[in-house]
């Protein structure tokens, strides 16, 4: 976990405790936002899923959608959450695919024929 915010590691490692303890707690419930755990915690809501994403790639089963936050209840729901993940992500990347071909195609003033 990179930014402290001005924080001691202590207290930066307490906190992530707290958002975490958060998370879990979604197990069998519904999820929550990262706006919640900062009036919870008094952790700035991008240090919150900073925080989260550093949980997500050592391994805990953490799905975030536009709902929030929430700790996957079972391997399927966590799958599931992947492969949705995935499908957005290679939807990004179709779109800036297209973006960059249609701009090295259009025309400009330097490859038009001269009247």
């Amino acid at each position: 976990m990179n930014s402290r915010s001005g924080i001691s590691n202590d207290e930066y490692l307490a906190k992530g405790v707290d958002v975490f303890v958060l998370v879990l707690k979604t197990k069998n419930a519904f999820p929550i936002k990262a706006e919640r755990i900062s009036e919870i915690t008094g952790i700035d809501p991008r240090i919150v899923a900073e925080m989260l994403r550093e949980f997500e790639k050592r391994g805990f089963p953490i799905c975030s959608s536009a709902k929030g936050y929430k700790y996957a209840s079972s391997r399927f729901e966590y799958l599931r959450h992947l492969v949705k993940e995935r499908r957005r992500a290679l939807s990004i990347l179709d779109k800036v695919s297209k973006g960059q071909k249609a701009r090295i195609e259009e025309p400009t003033l330097f490859n038009q024929e001269a009247a």
